[in-house]
Formats: structure tokens, C-alpha cells, sequence
């Protein structure tokens, strides 16, 4: 299994997460026409793959936006303190782009390293 990118916060962090969508190719997806964005956060299980329920999940109605429109297939994802509050350690994170025909695209993913915030008061 090849190695993801990794995104290191601190727990209770806001952040801003941007991600790009690319094709087989390497080249930009046009996120422009696209009915729904999902991404979700899960924690990594043995052998490094995602497990269990979601601990994070966001769409476009919510907190993921379009980056200068989506048409250089960039998006973003605000992490708000509460998001990442109670976190620490390495999660997965999964960017899935639904276009006009139902039709699903899954980005690879890439980990999301929350560090445990040391300062504490």
C-alpha cells in the first residue's frame, strides 16, 4: 500500500483543509458541476485501513466549500475547534464528488495527524 499524504493539526485546532480532486491522469477535476462534495474522517483500524462509523462527516450543504469555483478541482473543509477537540492520533480521510448523473468519484485519501494539544489551560 502506497503512502498518503499527511495533515498534521492540534487537537481543538480550527483549521482549513484543502484538497484536490485529479484524475487518473493527474489533472484537475471540474468540481464546478458537481451536486454533492462528501468528506469524511474515520479513525485508522489494524493494518491501516478505515474502521468503524465516521467521526467527522461534512458535504457541501455543510462546511466543505468550492476553492475559486471548483474548476482547478480544489475544495476545502473549515475544521472548527469542536471537530477535532476530543482527537488525537492518525485518521483517515475520504473526499467523495457526486456529479449531475449520480455518478461517484472517490479522491485518494490522505491521513489527517491530530497531535494532542500539550497546553492545556
Amino acid at each position: 500500500m502506497r503512502d498518503r499524504p499527511v495533515i498534521e493539526v492540534h487537537s481543538g485546532d480550527i483549521a482549513l483543509l484543502t484538497f484536490e480532486v485529479v484524475d487518473e491522469d493527474g489533472d484537475a477535476v471540474n468540481l464546478s458541476t458537481a451536486t454533492d462534495i462528501d468528506v469524511q474522517l474515520f479513525a485508522i483500524g489494524v493494518g491501516g485501513v478505515p474502521t468503524g462509523a465516521a467521526v467527522l462527516a461534512e458535504n457541501l450543504a455543510g462546511d466543505v466549500d468550492l476553492v475559486g469555483g471548483g474548476t482547478a478541482g480544489k475544495c476545502s473543509l473549515a475544521l472548527a475547534a469542536v471537530d477535532t477537540a476530543a482527537l488525537a492520533g492518525d485518521y483517515w480521510i475520504e473526499v467523495r464528488v457526486e456529479d449531475a448523473a449520480g455518478l461517484f468519484r472517490t479522491a485518494t485519501p490522505c491521513t489527517l495527524r491530530v497531535l494532542g494539544d500539550l497546553i492545556t489551560s
